[in-house]
């Protein structure tokens, strides 16, 4: 707990696992008031999100909201949804919490019996007493999506069907099938079919095959995105859609791909050189990394100094300075700037301003590493 007082307002910070490991919520004890950041709004929580993220702690997403309850708050000031005052607030904080603990034990039950996740998405569901309250549609989260992520979070990525442990390669299983059922012609007739009778989940499901067969790739990709903005404009959760009908605008002819947060000064200078040299290791492109060991030294006129160590097809980042085969001398924002493709490196080796210490060749060579 971290106490404060401002503006003659005293505040309570606690730490609140949930919907990020992170999470806080405060307590105003003085007004019984609090806010419990994101562990709470009026959907039901979103316990696994499809963009990416790290494991959501759910069970102690639960323990989070059960020290919430502890404080009786007579006022609750939900980050995204409306306030509540009065027996609302418990009642709330309560029926969120039950919610949230049926599924997860329900799904450790049913693991504990030996079913797979695709088996026990389809016996969870809220009971009547918990799905009825407003605060649990399922417009955010929703009750599948969070049965993989605690399955996932618990015994990993395995689900201990032993089809699934060593199965066949996409395209392998492809072409068994195409086999089985005539010839990838009829799967692609299928397809037609499927996307024609508006089955559009099938439709997905046989345009993966087709796909890793490579066969009548436009074609398919064409009724793909057909299918996959069908299942969107009736998704009634706000993430599924989004995903869905952004994958479908993606499929179309012409589609180009841009970057949604473009690299710019402002944004570099808040990364560290830390992250920015980690960030660094993971574009390194194996194919082009000779065997061997080769040591790239870099020092900038903050005062800083990085090593990247090519050995094994890793870039390995340290502070050692020493048996370099290649001396980088300039200025951390440069560096950073030029790397991030703001600045041509070749025109900044040129001016010395990036100083290889005659290896500029070398050192572009170094480079074309990083790029896939």
């Amino acid at each position: 707990m971290v106490l404060l007082n401002i503006a003659g307002i005293n505040l309570e910070l606690y730490h609140a696992p949930g919907e990020t490991n992170d999470q806080l919520f405060v307590w105003l004890p003085d007004h019984l008031s609090l806010m419990p950041g994101d562990n709470i709004y009026k959907t039901f929580p979103n316990l696994y999100t499809i963009r990416g993220t790290t494991h959501r702690d759910v069970a102690g997403w639960v323990n989070s909201l059960d020290h919430m309850r502890s404080l009786d708050p007579e006022f609750l000031f939900p980050s995204h949804t409306k306030p509540l005052e009065g027996d609302e607030v418990m009642a709330t904080l309560t029926i969120y919490r039950d919610a949230i603990q049926y599924v997860h034990d329900q799904t450790i039950r049913l693991m504990n019996q030996g079913l797979y996740p695709d088996q026990i998405i389809e016996l969870i569901e809220l009971p009547s007493e918990i799905a009825d309250s407003p605060f649990l549609n399922e417009f955010y989260g929703t009750i599948r999506w969070s049965v993989k992520s605690i399955f996932n979070g618990y015994l990993g990525w395995f689900n201990g069907n032993i089809s699934d442990l060593d199965p066949l390669s996409r395209k392998e299983e492809a072409s068994r099938l195409a086999l089985m059922v005539g010839g990838v012609e009829n799967i692609y007739l299928q397809l037609e079919a499927a996307v024609t009778a508006k089955d559009m989940q099938w439709a997905l499901q046989l345009s993966d095959h087709l796909i890793a067969l490579n066969h009548k790739v436009n074609d398919v990709n064409k009724l793909r995105s057909i299918a996959a903005e069908y299942i969107g404009q009736r998704s009634p959760n706000p993430n599924k859609r989004n995903y869905l009908l952004s994958s479908a605008l993606e499929l179309e002819p012409g589609f180009e791909l841009e970057n949604i947060i473009k690299s710019d000064a402002y944004l570099l200078k808040q990364l560290s050189m830390d992250n920015f040299f980690n960030i660094l290791s993971v574009t390194l492109n194996p194919e082009k990394v000779e065997t061997g060991i080769y040591r790239a030294c870099f020092a900038f006129d903050s005062g800083l100094k990085k090593t990247i160590t090519l050995r094994n097809k890793i870039a390995e980042i340290s502070s050692a300075s020493t048996d370099c085969d290649l001396n980088i001398e300039t200025n951390d924002s440069l560096f950073k700037e030029t790397l991030a493709g703001i600045h041509n490196p070749i025109s900044k080796v040129a001016s010395g301003e990036i100083n290889t210490n005659g290896k500029s060749a070398e050192f572009l060579m170094f480079l074309s590493k990083f790029r896939n």
